[in-house]
C-alpha cells in the first residue's frame, strides 16, 4: 500500500545541505556537463587565456639576455555572474500528489523516493532547463528579437552574434523541413571550420528538434551508419561521419535556429557556490498554511574566443 512522501524530511535535507542541494542543481544541466566551469565568481572575474603566438624556429646563438624566439601572451578575459533567485509556495497535499506521480512513473512507493531526486523531481529539472535557456538565449537588448528569453545577461547566442569575429557558415538561421536542408546546414558548420579544428573534438550544438531531424536523416544515408558505430551511443549526441565533430542537443537552444560550433573549453559557464549568496531554503511556513521554496544564486556565461566559434549566419 502506497505511502505518504516524508515533506518534513525533504525541509531538513534542504536545510541541513543548502550548497549542495543547489550545487546538484546548477551543475545539472547539458551546458556546465559538456563545456566548462568555473566557480567562486562573486560579480566579476577572470578566465585566464593562453593564446599562442606561434612558434619562431631559429638558429645561430642562443646565448645572452634577449634572442628570444616567441613565447605565449596571457590574456585576461571577463566573465560576470548575474544574481537570480526564485520563490515559490507549495501546499503539502499538492507535494504529496506531485511526488505520488513520480512514484507511479518509477514504479515505486513515494516514500521509497530519495530526498535529492524529490527535490531534482519537484523543481530541479525545471530550473536546471530555465538556466539552460537563459545561457543560451538572453539578451540585454531585443537583437534577437522573438527568440530573446530573458534580458538578465548576454548569452552564448547574442555574445556570438555581436562579435566581429566570430566564424560564419554562411546559412542563415532557417526553419528546417526536409533531410536535405538540414545535412545542408549542417554540413556548411562542418566546412566553416578553420584547419586548426581539424584535429580537436568540437561540439556542434543545435536544438533537440534540429538533431532529431539530422540523426533521421543521417541514419537514413545507405552505408553511411551502421550497428557498430551507433550502438553505446548517447541519445543526444552523435559524431558527424568523417570528422571529430560530435552533434549535440540543447535544450536550451529550444525553439530556435541557431547552430554553434566550438570546442569544449571555449564556453565558460560562471557561478559562486562558494558563498552564502547562493543558497535554497524549503521550510513550512505556518502563517500560510504552506512550504516555501526559496533559493538564490549567481549565474552567467562567457564565449572566450569568439574567433574560434562558428554560429550558422549568412
Amino acid at each position: 500500500m502506497a505511502t505518504n512522501y516524508n515533506v518534513t524530511g525533504l525541509a531538513a535535507y534542504i536545510k541541513g545541505n543548502p550548497v549542495l542541494v543547489i550545487s546538484n542543481i546548477l551543475l545539472e544541466g547539458d551546458t556546465p556537463a559538456l563545456f566548462s566551469t568555473q566557480t567562486g565568481i562573486k560579480a566579476t572575474d577572470k578566465v585566464l587565456d593562453m593564446v599562442s603566438t606561434g612558434v619562431d624556429v631559429s638558429n645561430g646563438s642562443y646565448v645572452g639576455v634577449g634572442n628570444y624566439s616567441g613565447g605565449t601572451t596571457l590574456k585576461d578575459v571577463t566573465i560576470s555572474v548575474t544574481p537570480l533567485f526564485i520563490k515559490e509556495n507549495y501546499t503539502k497535499p499538492v507535494i504529496q500528489g506531485k511526488l505520488a506521480q513520480i512514484a507511479e512513473t518509477l514504479g515505486s512507493d513515494p516514500a521509497e523516493i530519495v530526498f535529492e531526486d524529490a527535490l531534482m523531481e519537484l523543481k530541479g529539472k525545471e530550473l536546471s532547463l530555465e538556466n539552460e535557456k537563459q545561457l543560451w538565449r538572453n539578451a540585454t537588448d531585443s537583437s534577437l528579437g522573438g527568440k530573446q528569453y530573458k534580458s538578465f545577461y548576454d548569452g552564448i547566442v547574442k555574445q556570438l552574434l555581436n562579435d566581429a569575429s566570430t566564424l560564419k557558415s554562411g546559412i542563415a538561421p532557417r526553419n528546417i523541413t526536409t533531410d536535405a536542408s538540414i545535412l545542408e546546414d549542417v554540413a556548411a558548420m562542418v566546412d566553416a571550420r578553420p584547419e586548426i579544428f581539424i584535429d580537436i573534438d568540437t561540439l556542434l550544438c543545435i536544438s533537440p528538434s534540429h538533431y532529431d531531424k539530422y540523426s533521421r536523416a543521417l541514419y537514413g544515408l545507405t552505408g553511411q551508419i551502421d550497428r557498430n558505430n551507433i550502438e553505446g551511443a548517447p541519445t543526444n549526441q552523435l559524431r558527424i561521419p568523417g570528422t571529430n565533430v560530435f552533434a549535440t542537443s540543447i535544450a536550451g537552444l529550444s525553439t530556435t535556429n541557431y547552430m554553434v560550433l566550438t570546442r569544449k573549453e571555449n564556453i565558460v559557464v560562471g557561478m559562486d557556490l562558494m558563498g552564502e549568496d547562493d543558497t535554497i531554503e524549503f521550510e513550512y511556513m505556518p502563517l500560510i498554511r504552506s512550504f516555501e521554496l526559496f533559493a538564490t544564486w549567481k549565474y552567467g556565461v562567457k564565449v572566450v574566443r569568439p574567433y574560434e566559434a562558428i554560429i550558422n549566419k549568412a
